[in-house]
Parts: structure tokens; C-alpha cells; sequence
């Protein structure tokens, strides 16, 4: 059985291109985070819009390769822990169920994406694995960097609240060159595919 469907470039083609330009949005969204020039609320809005988007993307690719659906499955529920999370006080267990199933979705999607692009550009669609990994790290560091930067200056008698935002800001940059190569990646697929 094959994984991708080879009679269906035109549909690939217009949701990559459909992926590509939510991703942009997503990345001018995370800039604003970084660098705060819109409310929190416009711009969890604006986040949770895209989240849902891109569950409806990757449904739509379904039928080019099985793991589009997969990955859109669970990222919708990532999408709805997101959602409960915002209303419930004690959210550890649905915290912890998001983040183990977007990260199963991200490398689904990217093995599809690579899956789909192999036959055209081989060296390409390693590359798409390669960012899978990127990712992760960049997640980790993130996700230690501030556990470490918040236990640290709790320490000290200073403005805490304010060094931190900053650390947390700088080790946000790898995550949003992660999140741009992902922009530019999409950009070439839709190329390669349209072709």
C-alpha cells in the first residue's frame, strides 16, 4: 500500500500553499510575543485561529498521505487541551497530553511533507527531518532555559519577573528561526509540487 497518493498534486499544492501562509501569520504572531506590541488576549486569538486552520489543512491533505490525517487528528487535540486549559485552574495532565501530541503531530506532518516531496527533491525532504529535530531542541532549551531561569533568580532579592521575560525572550529566537524555516520549507514544497 502506498503512503502517497501521486494523482492528487493539485490539492497538495494549494493546502501547502494554505500552510505556508498560516505559518506566516503564526510567525509575525510569535514576533509579537517576543517583542509584546499587541494584547495577550488578540494575540491568543489569533494563535488559537491558526491552530484550528491548520487542523482543517491537514484534513484536507488526507487523502495524499495518511499521516496529514494522523497529524490533523492530533492537533486537534492539542487544539482542545488548549482550549480547556484556559478555563481549568490545575491543567498539568492536559498540559502534559498537548505538548506529547503535538510533538507526535509536528513529526508527522513533516515526514508526510518529506514523503510527498522525496521523489522530486530527495535531499529536500531530509531536510525536513532535519528541522523535526531542530525543533525539538529548540523546544527543550525553551522549556529548561526558563525552569532554570525562574528557580535561579527566585533566589535573588531583585525584579525577577523582568529578567526572566527577557531571558525567556532571547531563548524564544531559536524557536522562531525554527518557525520561519518552516515558512520557507512550505514555500519550496509548493514550488516543487506545482511544477
Amino acid at each position: 500500500m502506498k503512503k502517497v497518493a501521486k494523482d492528487r498534486p493539485a490539492i497538495a499544492g494549494q493546502w501547502i500553499q494554505a500552510l505556508m501562509y498560516l505559518a506566516a501569520v503564526g510567525l509575525i504572531n510569535a514576533a509579537a510575543d517576543i517583542i509584546p506590541f499587541m494584547p495577550w488576549e488578540a494575540s491568543y486569538y489569533i494563535s488559537m485561529g491558526i491552530r484550528f486552520s491548520v487542523v482543517v489543512c491537514l484534513f484536507q491533505l488526507a487523502s495524499v498521505h495518511r499521516f496529514y490525517r494522523i497529524s490533523s487528528i492530533l492537533k486537534l487535540v492539542v487544539f482542545l487541551c488548549s482550549v480547556l486549559t484556559a478555563f481549568m485552574k490545575e491543567a498539568a495532565i492536559l498540559t502534559f497530553a498537548a505538548a506529547l501530541s503535538s510533538m507526535i503531530a509536528v513529526f508527522l506532518e513533516y515526514r508526510a511533507h518529506a514523503d510527498l516531496i522525496k521523489e522530486k527533491d530527495a535531499k529536500f525532504a531530509r531536510k525536513w527531518m532535519k528541522l523535526f529535530l531542530w525543533g525539538i531542541a529548540s523546544g527543550v532549551l525553551l522549556s529548561l532555559g526558563s525552569a532554570v531561569s525562574v528557580d535561579l533568580l527566585s533566589c535573588f532579592e531583585t525584579d525577577a519577573a523582568r529578567i526572566t521575560s527577557v531571558i525567556v525572550g532571547i531563548l524564544e529566537i531559536p524557536q522562531f528561526i525554527v518557525q520561519f524555516m518552516y515558512v520557507a520549507y512550505l514555500n519550496k514544497m509548493t514550488g516543487l509540487i506545482c511544477e
